[in-house]
């Protein structure tokens, strides 16, 4: 109860630092406290009636204001709440006045607070800092953002990825520079050192020379655990460092680990079981400096029905496909109804943007898409033929949030797609590893409800050019909106109406 209390009370003074911000208003920013205030209304009110035996309780001011947030149906009235809230908070209460809310030390936030999306906004407030080496476009940072860690730290050689991370988490502590010879600083305390580490030296699309590749990281990662002594470390890498040619590299870092006195596991992770549309399996190693958190911690299970049903490649791109106007024929459709190939080409050395090696492309042409090239737009309404993949699409087969804001070149952005660690997976993963180090269970749902209800409160178009925006909004008829139909069948077979025999339950 003692916890409840303090997470209740602490919630409560992070609304008051958001609607403090007066500078920073915008619809994004009352979105979220709509959002909060919506979730700690009911639970305030079930206490407050507790504690008044089932009397009326009494109303307090800030509550007020709180309530009116979780009920403003427009930006006015929201503002009006948001400034009224921060007046309570700021304001010295009289001898009159109803019992102040308690006070408390204010919890930790981020110092590098996102500066252009929310996408990343976390219901979790574990306070729990993370250091992150090769960082890339920011796939794991964002997952373990939305798993509530606060990134201390983000390094990252390639320029236009560092842009990205800088876009999407400010500049503060965005680091460019090569994890070789790196060193951190004063960094301060390190709950969780993760990485990617490249896996060009274990993949078996590459050259698979192993610990002889120079490009194998894990020397700089073991030794920045050294320096940096993290609570908990989670590097992942491609499956083939399971292969029997790496056995040794693998036992050795294994062992380096537990001289330094870390307890490890190893284990290989299926995107898919967490909503991915992409057969994309990684090989996770996590490590705990406290015997007790690695004796609590629990690999994540696959969410919902996606162990045995994985997410489709038409389900996470439909929207897209018809965003100029474009009617995909049944037989497209039913080309892409399965989880895409691996995303690949991400590799330094690699020149052009394609789908990769020869018998890999070959599944992407199967499913319908131009084999050769990466494209640059959506199929237009007279499109025929196979439809080109653009990195809007390659980011949401990874399941990047869907307003990342991605910099650079076309080839630059297509190697930050390729080479990233799937959002969901990651967040799943620091749920894990967090409830693992404090004790408390950190329950993926809420963020997936967090989620939904920002969702519903911020816009959410995917990236479309201006022009493209406005040629749809012109093509669109006054009277109604546009419709898209779904074969019933198709329709059922996606829900919960069914008892798996095909009528309904």
């Amino acid at each position: 109860m003692r916890s409840f209390s303090r997470n209740v009370v602490e919630e409560i003074g992070r609304m008051v630092a958001l609607a403090a911000d007066a500078d920073a208003f915008d619809e994004t920013r009352l979105a979220e406290l709509a959002v909060r205030a919506r979730v700690l209304v009911p639970v305030v009110a079930a206490l407050a009636t507790r504690t008044a035996g089932g009397a009326e309780p009494r109303p307090h001011p800030l509550m007020e204001a709180v309530s009116e947030l979780a009920n403003g149906d427009n930006e006015a009235v929201l503002r009006s709440a948001a400034l009224r809230l921060a007046g309570i908070a700021a304001a010295k209460p009289s001898a009159g006045d109803a019992p102040a809310v308690p006070a408390t030390p204010a919890a930790p936030r981020p110092t590098a607070v996102p500066t252009g999306i929310r996408s990343t906004s976390s219901v979790f407030r574990h306070g729990l800092t993370a250091f992150e080496i090769c960082a890339g476009g920011g796939g794991q940072a964002a997952g373990l953002a939305k798993a509530g860690f606060r990134h201390v730290g983000l390094v990252e050689r390639d320029p236009s990825a560092c842009e990205t991370l800088r876009a999407a988490f400010g500049p503060d502590h965005v680091v460019e520079a090569d994890v070789v010879g790196y060193e951190p600083g004063d960094v301060g305390p390190v709950d969780l050192l993760a990485g990617g580490v490249p896996c060009q030296p274990f993949s078996q699309a590459g050259e698979r020379k192993g610990v002889a590749d120079d490009r194998d990281l894990f020397p700089e990662a073991l030794r920045l655990v050294e320096r940096l002594r993290p609570r908990a470390v989670m590097l992942e890498n491609v499956p083939g460092i399971f292969a029997p040619d790496n056995d040794m590299h693998r036992f050795s870092i294994l062992a380096q680990f537990e001289e330094m006195g870390y307890a490890t596991e190893w284990r290989k992770v299926d995107a898919t079981h967490f909503g991915v549309p992409q057969k994309r399996i990684r090989a996770v190693l996590v490590a705990f400096r406290d015997r007790k958190a690695m004796a609590r911690f629990s690999w994540p299970e696959p969410v919902h029905r996606h162990g045995d049903d994985a997410q489709t490649v038409i389900s996470a791109l439909f929207n897209q496909f018809v965003s100029r106007g474009w009617t995909p024929t049944e037989e497209f459709m039913s080309g892409m109804d399965r989880p895409s190939p691996t995303v690949t080409g991400g590799s330094d050395r690699k020149q052009g943007i394609d789908f990769g090696q020869r018998k890999t492309a070959l599944v992407w042409g199967e499913m319908g898409f131009v084999q050769t090239r990466i494209g640059n737009h959506p199929p237009a309404e007279d499109h025929e033929g196979p439809v080109e993949a653009t990195n809007v699409m390659l980011a949401a087969l990874q399941a990047f949030p869907f307003d990342w804001p991605f910099r650079g070149s076309k080839k630059a952005v297509f190697r930050q797609v390729a080479n990233a660690f799937p959002a969901p997976v990651a967040m799943h993963l620091g749920c894990a590893i967090a409830s693992a180090l404090t004790g408390e269970r950190f329950d993926p749902a809420r963020q997936h409800v967090h989620e939904a209800m920002r969702w519903n409160h911020v816009a959410h178009r995917r990236y479309l050019p201006e022009e493209i925006a406005r040629q749809e909004a012109a093509r669109a008829p006054a009277s109604s909106p546009r419709t898209v139909e779904i074969p019933f069948a198709r329709l059922r077979a996606a829900s919960d109406m069914s008892n798996g025999a095909g009528s309904p339950s």
